[in-house]
């Protein structure tokens, strides 16, 4: 990825004739999901849920409800909730 981004500097950048810019993300593009149960038992008592949920009227606004669809939050647990938010 980085040397495709150094590529485009190279390259492309000098012909462009306006302003511009490139980002480039490093890091993983999404918080983990799996860890192992090391990691997962150090934080045993240390899992929350939203302060405010779908009912609430800021989670009936239409892109609160599009990111519950896109990802599919209204089917978890609390436990996965809690799971999901251990910290």
């Amino acid at each position: 990825m980085l040397d495709l981004a150094v590529q485009w500097l190279s390259e492309q950048a000098p012909r462009l004739g306006g302003p511009w810019t490139l980002t480039v993300n490093t890091g993983a593009p999404h918080f983990p999901h799996h860890v192992t149960q090391e990691l997962w038992d150090m934080y045993r008592d240390a899992a929350d849920t939203p302060r405010y949920g779908g009912e609430h009227p800021s989670g009936r606004h239409p892109y609160a409800r599009d990111l519950r669809a896109h990802f599919e939050a209204d089917l978890f647990t609390e436990e996965q909730v809690r799971g999901l938010r251990r910290r």
